[in-house]
């Protein structure tokens, strides 16, 4: 997948920080390494899910939402942070 061999070329070249689109700089430590090859390997088994499912349109919107909303969710209790009714509103795939 593209989007991982890109993030360990960036991490091999041991930036201080790194800006990812939309999303601000971050500390370019072994732990952010860590967080966004699994979320990058997350979204990947996401998409390939779904092309085995063979789903389209509507189906196949509401199946990407709801296994990134989860994604999302258990990468927030991964780091400690609150997923409840309060966090739920930043997870909104809007």
């Amino acid at each position: 997948i593209q989007a991982r061999a890109a993030a360990l070329r960036i991490m091999d070249l041991r930036p201080e920080t790194v800006y990812l689109g939309h999303f601000g700089g971050y500390s370019a430590s072994d732990a952010f390494a860590e967080t966004l090859l699994r979320t990058i390997d997350g979204c990947a088994a996401i998409v390939d899910e779904a092309a085995a499912c063979g789903i389209e349109g509507d189906a196949l919107r509401l199946f990407a939402q709801d296994r990134v909303e989860a994604l999302t969710l258990e990468e927030l209790r991964r780091c400690g942070l609150p997923t409840g009714d309060e966090t739920r509103m930043w997870v909104d795939p809007d």
